[in-house]
């Protein structure tokens, strides 16, 4: 299942997975996006997240550990840490993409869950 999130200024446009570059080389090595089936509860479904907007989607910031806690990390950590920054993209009309209104129907995710995806 492939997952947009909406930039409603994007519409036509293609839509991106965001990532390292670390993470790209395995993603062309594997010819695949893997999903992230650790980090899903029971009864989800597991989806490979793509986003209309085209700069950068604020839920792929990784996270960063600190001697203060877990923190999102700043964009030059995530360049310094993981190669650089990569995005792939795809046509808005790829075969299973959703927008996330369907996903939020469809995915099994509980509601705590998605409102820890949304912005704001």
């Amino acid at each position: 299942m492939a997952i947009e999130t909406t930039n409603e200024l994007c519409q036509d446009t293609k839509r991106w997975h965001y990532t390292t570059v670390e993470l790209l080389r395995q993603v062309l090595s594997d010819g695949l996006i893997k999903t992230a089936d650790e980090q899903i509860c029971r009864g989800e479904k597991p989806a490979v997240w793509f986003s209309s907007h085209q700069v950068w989607e604020p839920t792929a910031t990784k996270g960063c550990q600190t001697e203060s806690g877990r923190r999102d990390c700043t964009i030059q950590e995530m360049i310094d840490l993981g190669g650089g920054l990569a995005r792939i993209g795809i046509s808005p009309a790829y075969p299973g993409l959703m927008n996330w209104y369907q996903f939020k129907r469809s995915s099994g995710i509980p509601s705590k869950g998605v409102k820890g995806l949304e912005p704001g």
